[in-house]
Formats: C-alpha cells, structure tokens, sequence
C-alpha cells in the first residue's frame, strides 16, 4: 500500500482516468538500487510500477536521455522522464530526445524521435528534440512538448507530424506573435483553462503563457524585484520557478490556478483577478521569502 511501500524521488505526478495517480521515480542506491520507474497509485492507495527497471548490483545502465524500448521486462527508462495521458487514457513518456507510449502490457514503442538531440520537422520518427522538458495533451489529441535547448514549444498532432507553434530558436524573452517570440529554455508544461499553456523560462524568474486560440505568448508571472509578500496581488509575491525543482500547476473549476512550489512546500492558489491565497506550507525554514 502507499502508506508501506517505499518511493524514492518523485519527479513528476499526473491524474489517472478514473482515479489515482501516475508517478514518474527515481531510485537512488541507498533505496535499493538505481534506476527509473513509472508507478501507478490507486485510489485505495495500493502502488504498483508500471514498468521500468532497479539495478541492484550496478546500477541503472540507462542513466541519460534515451528510453530503451521493448517488452515490459526489456524497458529501461531515462533518469528523469516526463508523464502524458492522452484524451484516449493512453500513458505517453518522454525522454530527452524521444518520447514513447507504454501499452497496457507494459511495453513501449516510439512515436516521436529519433534518440539523437537536434532539431527537424515533419514525420514524428525523423524529428528531433534537443531536450524535452514537458508535455501535455490537449483534447484534441495534439501533444505539446517543451522542446528546452531549441528555445522552442513544438507538437506532434494526431496524424504523427511533428511542427513548432511557438519560439524562433533563438534564446530570448519576448512576447507577441508565437512563431516570432523568443523563449530561453522552455521548462515544463501545463495546460489550463481556456487553452492557455504554461511553461517557465530561464532563468526560471517568469512564468508564461502561450493563448493557444490567440496564437500569443505573454508573461503570467515575473518575480518581484523589492517586494516578497505571502499572498496578495500576484505581481508582489515571490514564486520560485527553479529549474531543478520544477513546479507543478492544477486547475479549479472555477477556473482558478493551484501553483505548488516543490522546492519550498507551499501551495498557493491564484483566480481568476491575480490574487494569491497562501494555502499551505510555510516559510519556517526560509524566513527571507516574504513577510
């Protein structure tokens, strides 16, 4: 059960069709091992990997970038993978430069990539990614992934045709039309409401939002410079957005925006007129953050 078994770092979690909740986990030696799993947790709290392996003895072989497909007990996941489920309930992986989905028996195939870093377009198994640091589904079928070191946000669409709809390729920071805006390591991303996709750019001190029926990328959030409150208007409380840590957004049915800042433990809730409710957590062991 949940309460039993022992996880180790948990990198990434997202809902399960129907209940529960699929983790991506890294296993450390001093857990056992080394290596990369995708978990499932029910909702009666019972936890079973999916597929991915543990090397006792000498450790995970596949510690980079790659996902080696093949049938359940031949899967070796990257260290750190991102988590999918497709509007079908279909469970998609990426690596850094190749993105898999994992059947119902536990095996993987590629749909997108070709396992070595660059950047190309067209069909989905001669393209390339240079790092992808997130994905997400929209209803449509369409798969988003924040292509990180080509400074792009691009899509495989539901016919398996991979193309940028944001980013130029050029690191920068400016807003505007998608094709012509610049981003600096696209980091993660999150679809909300109204088909409005986030994702943070380096150096992780704004987090953005590309309308994707406006086809415009804007800034949601920037750190504030002076002030660092708690709770109130957004533009005056200080978020962090790290790298290494990452974040994580939710959506409310009322349209508001859940924020969790991993590296702190705290939650915040954001509506709809950029106001920011301090749900949990604490600053104790940060007393610099806010006041």
């Amino acid at each position: 059960t949940a309460t039993t078994a022992r996880l180790g770092y948990i990198s990434k979690m997202v809902k399960k069709p129907g209940g529960g909740v699929y983790i991506s986990e890294i296993v450390y030696k001093d857990q056992g091992g080394y290596g990369s799993l995708l978990r499932k947790i029910d909702d009666q709290g019972n936890v079973t990997t999916i597929v991915g392996k543990v090397d006792k003895a000498n450790g995970n072989s596949n510690t980079g970038y790659s996902i080696t497909t093949g049938k359940r007990n031949e899967v070796v996941l990257p260290l750190v993978f991102r988590i999918a489920i497709s509007p079908a309930g279909e469970i998609v992986i990426a690596g850094s430069s190749t993105i898999a989905k994992i059947a119902k028996d536990g095996s993987a195939s590629i749909i997108a990539g070709t396992g070595k870093f660059g950047y190309k377009e067209g069909p989905a198994l001669q393209a390339q990614f240079n790092y992808a640091s997130g994905i997400v589904y929209d209803k449509a079928g369409n798969l988003y992934i924040a292509d990180a070191y080509n400074h792009r946000i691009r899509k495989l669409d539901p016919k398996g045709v991979v193309s940028t709809v944001a980013g130029t390729g050029v690191a920068g920071d400016t807003n505007g039309p998608a094709g012509s805006a610049k981003l600096e390591v696209p980091w993660q991303l999150f679809l909300g409401p109204a088909g409005r996709l986030f994702f943070s750019t380096y150096p992780m001190k704004n987090l953005r939002v590309l309308d994707l029926k406006k086809n415009t990328i804007d800034v949601f959030y920037s750190q504030p410079l002076t002030k660092r409150l708690k709770q109130g208007p957004l533009s005056s409380v200080w978020i962090n957005l790290g790298i290494s840590w990452g974040f994580s957004l939710a959506s409310r049915k009322d349209g508001s925006l859940l924020y969790l800042e991993r590296v702190y433990g705290r939650i915040f809730q954001i509506n709809a007129a950029k106001q920011v409710t301090l749900l949990a957590g604490d600053d104790i062991h940060f007393p610099n953050l806010g006041n």
